[in-house]
């Protein structure tokens, strides 16, 4: 979006200066000012962002952007195909652990809560352009599968646990126990 502004300015006055150079001590003097203006916006979208090997999540008020926030989204998945014995697997529980790379911005000092939702569409790559980003969404369940409150302490590697729901933990075992398609190896 262009917007082109124009602003002018029109002073028609007597002045004193210089008065006594010239006889009968007064000077008029007119100027015109005029000033042309180009102004747009430009938003940096379609960034890429897939391929990325850090997650970057969370929310900020900057004084001077305004709110920043980041989300991510994955898929997650094996190497192979495997499937499990019902004879000799149980459920235990079902966790996501996020390993702290000691990276951080802005303040580090406040608790961040995380929450786990599932995503409720494929996430594919147009062949086109087989990439993500920063405009890319996903439709994904408002119900969170779990959630933490986590204290960072950066330049450490913690680990992050999010426990998940039974539902769906139980829902992978099944899975793997009939060799599902669903979880095969990720393309």
């Amino acid at each position: 979006a262009f917007v082109l502004l124009s602003v002018i300015s029109c002073d028609d006055e007597i002045s004193e200066i210089g008065s006594n150079f010239f006889e009968g001590g007064a000077l008029t003097m007119s100027s015109v000012d005029t000033i042309s203006l180009k102004v747009s916006t430009i938003q940096f979208d379609s960034l890429t962002t897939s391929g990325a090997t850090r997650l970057l999540v969370g929310y900020h008020e900057d004084v001077d952007l305004g709110p920043i926030a980041s989300a991510s989204f994955f898929q997650i998945g094996v190497d192979a195909s495997f499937s499990l014995e019902r004879l000799y697997t149980t459920y235990s529980r079902a966790e996501l652990r996020l390993v702290h790379d000691g990276y951080s911005y802005y303040d580090t000092t406040q608790s961040i809560s995380f929450s786990v939702h599932q995503v409720k569409e494929e996430i594919e790559l147009p062949a086109d352009n087989p990439y993500l980003y920063n405009t890319s969404t996903f439709k994904y369940d408002p119900v969170p599968m779990g959630s933490v409150t986590y204290k960072p302490r950066p330049n450490t590697k913690d680990t992050v646990k999010i426990a998940l729901t039974e539902a769906f933990g139980r829902d992978i075992i099944r899975l793997a126990q009939s060799s599902a398609t669903q979880v095969q190896s990720i393309t």
